[in-house]
């Protein structure tokens, strides 16, 4: 019997910060320890195909949140100053009339 250890690892570059080395030992045929090797190398570009895109839309998603935030509180100051604005047009309006008047 032979004895071959099959190494499988996530994307090292990935920005994923649990990054697992597993290793496992098989024995029997080599035939069959190869096909369990491709398989594991088909499944792990499988996994970093499909972690990879949504990582990067998960990393858009949070810099998109930050911008709209920032926006709102921007808006938020614009709107708090016409308010003020449109509160001392309204009581010189209201201060001429009553000068007006007298």
């Amino acid at each position: 019997m032979e004895t071959d250890n099959i190494k499988t690892q996530t994307n090292p570059n990935s920005d994923n910060k649990n990054k697992k080395t597993e290793e496992k030992t098989n024995q029997g045929d080599p035939m069959e320890n190869n096909t369990q090797e491709i398989k594991l190398t088909i499944v792990d570009n499988l996994l970093e195909q499909s972690n990879l895109p949504n990582q990067k839309l998960l990393n858009q998603y949070h810099r998109l949140e930050k911008e709209i935030k920032n926006i709102k509180k921007k808006l938020e100051t614009k709107i708090a100053n016409l308010q003020r604005v449109q509160n001392q047009i309204s009581d010189l309006n209201k201060n001429k009339n009553q000068r007006g008047e007298f």
